[in-house]
């Protein structure tokens, strides 16, 4: 899943390689998905002469949480600085969903 425009060229050839990366890391961690699960690209924009990148989580459909396939601190996830585009509005919806019936 993303919210970029795939049909941009370079967004779509971004998204490709950020495709592969998440396969190869979990690939190498030996990581074991659910069962049930979504890979989320989030493209973040150009960075003066850096092209566009992506960063990537996982949604465990059935356990109701989002994770990533290496070991990730709040601090690597920019905790004290959240950028609010960073979670897709359907999985931030479905989490909210999700506490509120707890």
């Amino acid at each position: 899943m993303t919210d970029s425009d795939p049909r941009n060229s370079i967004n779509s050839k971004t998204l490709e390689h950020a495709h592969f990366i998440t396969r190869i890391t979990i690939a190498e961690n030996n990581f074991d998905l659910p069962e049930r699960v979504q890979l989320f690209l989030e493209l973040y924009p150009e960075d003066e002469d850096v092209h566009p990148y992506a960063g990537y989580y996982l949604a465990d459909l059935d356990n109701q949480t989002i994770f990533w396939a290496t070991p990730t601190t709040t601090n690597d996830l920019g905790a004290l600085k959240v950028n609010p585009g960073t979670f897709s509005e359907q999985h931030l919806s479905m989490r909210s969903t999700w506490m509120s019936s707890l």
